[in-house]
């Protein structure tokens, strides 16, 4: 099965880089020491471990109409694990509006691909600010299935601009959510954020600098109610370097002051909490 699982994925990684005719294509990673997804469900006792995470997708036009694109991606998450995700968009300069199908690959043995539904909607006074609402859901298939999951995504972001042209500022909440049932046992694992960010930037400049400032709470609950928490503050700066048409950066975030709570205890937390990315963007 192991084998299988890798086939696939490495196959629809290889479709999504040939198709490097998009008008925009991107690969992101990431990889740190913050996480609830290893754990023996037996005990619940934490552990640190290396996680990780990527992302690769395209964009195009439609070749009908400049103002509807379509993009499809890739998303491999901790938390959420494997997603396909394709989405329609029309963007207008004042909104935008997308949609389509989302669906949960090889994230349990009898279930290798789970259909869902995701959406998004953007409204935009150019150069003064934006609200941005969006989300995505996988649901369970019946409540009788003795094996089943289910993935839930959801964000808001209001922004506005500190500095036309400059200095953007924007709030973002965001809430993951996955969910599973084994048997008689029910267990789910959340991730939740509020962070503040802060793009600088220039025209005709090679470099953008992005700054985070925020609170992020991840919990595991298992079979009994079990339960292991860890909240913190969150710090990071991402630098983007523009060059010949593409974008490649490079960012850190730093996880300072956690608490514990639950069956995880203080002592077994990692020193150092942070998660390393980088990735590029071609354009057309």
């Amino acid at each position: 099965m192991k084998n299988k699982n890798t086939f696939i994925i490495l196959s629809i990684l290889c479709f999504m880089l040939f198709s490097l005719n998009a008008v925009e294509t991107g690969f992101s990673s990431y990889f740190g020491t913050y996480g609830l997804t290893d754990y023996e469900n037996s005990n619940t006792e934490y552990s640190a471990f290396f996680q990780w995470g990527a992302n690769i997708y395209y964009k195009d036009t439609s070749g009908i109409d400049d103002a509807l694109g379509y993009k499809l991606e890739l998303d491999v998450d901790p938390l959420l694990k494997y997603r396909l995700k394709s989405e329609i968009k029309f963007s207008h300069p004042f909104y935008s509006i997308s949609f389509g199908p989302v669906f949960g690959l090889i994230n349990q043995s009898k279930t290798l691909v789970k259909p869902g539904f995701s959406g998004n909607l953007r409204t935009e006074a150019p150069g003064w600010g934006f609200i941005d609402i969006g989300g995505e859901l996988v649901p369970f298939r019946s409540s009788l299935l003795k094996e089943d999951y289910s993935t839930y995504s959801g964000f808001y972001s209001i922004g506005f601009y500190l500095k036309r042209d400059h200095i953007l500022c924007y709030f973002t909440q965001k809430n993951d959510l996955y969910s599973e049932i084994n048997g008689n046992d029910e267990s789910s694992a959340s991730r939740t954020s509020y962070m503040f960010y802060t793009d600088y930037y220039e025209k005709n400049s090679i470099l953008k600098i992005q700054s985070k400032l925020g609170y992020e709470k991840q919990d595991l609950i298992l079979a009994g109610e079990t339960s292991i928490e860890i909240k913190n503050i969150l710090m990071g700066l991402r630098f983007d370097f523009s060059i010949n048409g593409s974008t490649v950066y490079l960012g850190l975030d730093n996880r300072l002051y956690p608490v514990s709570s639950g069956s995880l205890e203080l002592k077994d937390v990692p020193g150092y909490l942070f998660t390393f990315s980088t990735g590029f963007i071609l354009y057309k």
